[in-house]
């Protein structure tokens, strides 16, 4: 893994992709051109996720995420976040994320996730897969 903290490296990935507003450079950046994410079952190949990211950004005004449980061993890091999320219409939501990367050349190429909606509406459920 060419990072040497992996929880300042999810932590720095998060931040480039979710709180800037030129996003799709931080996706270059950081995930390989054949990434995939598998959340609850739900697969989105690179261009998929990109867009994925691109609907977050248009539904939500505010969220931050707060790391707090990281396991690495060698290319895959596992962890845990929580994520709190305001969107445009004013609801709130808080959603607890297991998280599995496998890294490849100091890039992410996949991540399995299951997500637990803890707070919000139940409509909410399946953001973090949602394009």
């Amino acid at each position: 893994m060419a990072r040497a903290d992996p929880r300042q490296f999810v932590e720095h990935v998060f931040a480039e992709i979710f709180m800037r507003k030129d996003f799709d450079q931080a996706i270059d950046a950081y995930f390989t051109d054949d990434f995939v994410l598998d959340a609850d079952g739900t697969c989105l190949d690179f261009a998929t996720f990109k867009q994925h990211v691109s609907h977050l950004h248009d539904v939500v005004v505010s969220m931050s995420i707060e790391v707090t449980t990281v396991v690495a061993d060698g290319d895959r890091i596992a962890e845990i976040h929580m994520v709190r999320a305001t969107k445009r219409d004013g609801s709130t939501l808080t959603t607890k994320v297991l998280a599995f990367h496998t890294i490849r050349d100091g890039k992410i190429a996949r991540i399995e996730e299951l997500t637990h909606l803890v707070e919000g509406d139940e409509a909410d459920r399946h953001l973090g897969s949602s394009v």
